[in-house]
């Protein structure tokens, strides 16, 4: 699945490929998804990944090669942020990719409401319309939520920012604010994985409001971001925790940017894994479309590769 937003022009086709459960039976594979946000993009329009990770495999490629311009993080359904879908956007970020996040409604039935996880994008003094938040949703000035108002700054700078630091770190002001209508229970600031600060609620039922506002030592390159959750839900068919995440403050500590070469492995191989879907079980159109689609994969491959601090063979 892939969300194209705000494209002008003919619709972009087709609308599904590759056979079920979304096209129909003995589909062929006809292009990457990584081509429709291509041509979303040439058309003025933003390029999302819906229900963030999944399908899986191709979106590390389309993130990697800066195909897309957003990651819907909608996985409340546990009264924690640490769930897959977050980890996953954790380990883009600390192999250095620099994606936001946003929210989204998967509208699979009338008891499912429109607008129970949205995006939220800052756009500062600009007029709003479709191209100011479009443009503040590329530049990373995002927090997705299914409830809590955000606000989080970074020694004053704002999600999508790079803040710079000497090379072992440094200190920096922090303050996070959630606020809600429904009471939530806690408040962390996060930093490439780790709460390394929180504010919990001490009474059973939550607070409308919580706030961090406090120096905290970043010891090198990262990413920071702020996160609320509640114990509280509401029901999107299924049960909805009131939670919303930031998009990240980049840190960059001296000339070193961040890379964790294991979480690098597994980049390649969940990529990997895409390649032997494509080869064995995909059902091809023609020898150019298949090697079109499979070079989408090798060049993100390689573009992780080259991230490493040694180089490895080509396993592939």
């Amino acid at each position: 699945h892939i969300s194209l937003l705000g494209a002008t022009g003919s619709p972009i086709f087709p609308m599904s490929t590759s056979g079920p459960t979304e096209g129909y039976i003995g589909d062929t594979t006809v292009r990457a998804m990584s081509d429709w946000a291509d041509e979303v993009k040439e058309a003025g329009g933003l390029a999302i990944v819906p229900h963030f990770p999944f399908p899986h495999s191709e979106v590390i490629a389309e993130v990697v090669l800066g195909k897309v311009d957003g990651l819907e993080i909608r996985d409340f359904h546990v009264p924690t942020m640490d769930t897959f879908a977050v980890h996953e956007w954790y380990r883009l970020m600390s192999c250095g990719y620099r994606v936001p996040a946003v929210g989204g409604t998967d509208k699979m039935s009338a008891s499912m409401p429109v607008g129970g996880v949205r995006t939220y994008a800052y756009i500062g003094d600009r007029q709003l319309s479709h191209q100011t938040w479009s443009d503040a949703v590329r530049a990373g000035r995002t927090y997705t939520t299914s409830g809590p108002l955000m606000d989080f700054t970074v020694e004053g700078l704002h999600p999508g920012d790079e803040l710079s630091l000497p090379e072992k770190g440094g200190s920096v002001h922090v303050k996070a604010i959630a606020s809600c209508a429904m009471p939530i229970h806690k408040l962390e600031i996060v930093f490439n994985g780790k709460v390394i600060a929180q504010t919990i609620s001490t009474n059973d039922v939550g607070e409308k409001m919580l706030v961090i506002d406090e120096n905290i030592k970043l010891p090198g390159s990262g990413w920071v971001a702020a996160r609320a959750v509640s114990q509280h839900v509401a029901w999107h068919v299924w049960p909805v925790h009131f939670a919303a995440h930031t998009s990240a403050v980049y840190v960059k500590a001296g000339s070193t940017g961040v890379f964790d070469a294991s979480l690098g492995e597994y980049l390649i191989t969940t990529m990997e894994g895409g390649i032997e879907w494509l080869d064995t079980l995909a059902t091809r159109a023609d020898s150019k479309r298949h090697a079109a689609i499979r070079k989408v994969f090798m060049e993100a491959i390689e573009s992780v590769r080259k991230k490493m601090p040694h180089q490895h063979p080509d396993r592939t």
